[in-house]
């Protein structure tokens, strides 16, 4: 709600850029790792890409109505997987998150990532 209304929106981007990474690596552990809560996931990842990209070129967080649909749908996959995921699968997600992250940074990327900076 916050992003939506402009407020904070770099703390809040990477909020959800955590959350949705989290919820990638814990389908890939078998929570919610059906091809439609895969696809949310997907789906809001890519929205926060594009919508880092517009704030680069042009300083805007704004999100069009199918992009707001698609961050709230991947958002709530990630509340469920928190739901039926327990803290040693939720701690060891967070590790391969963090994991992954720092391949990325010495120029490691997986084929089809979309890698984005620190926002400042």
């Amino acid at each position: 709600d916050e992003f939506r209304a402009g407020r904070d929106c770099a703390n809040h981007w990477r909020t959800m850029a955590d959350a949705l990474n989290t919820a990638e690596m814990l389908a890939k552990a078998g929570i919610a790792s059906d091809d439609a809560s895969k696809a949310r996931i997907d789906d809001a990842m890519r929205v926060l890409h594009d919508v880092h990209e517009r704030h680069a070129a042009r300083k805007s967080w704004t999100l069009r109505g199918p992009e707001l649909q698609a961050l709230s749908d991947g958002l709530w996959v990630a509340r469920i997987q928190l739901e039926h995921c327990s803290l040693g699968e939720f701690e060891r997600a967070r590790k391969q998150v963090a994991q992954r992250i720092r391949q990325a940074r010495a120029g490691n990327v997986p084929a089809g990532a979309h890698v984005v900076g620190s926002e400042a």
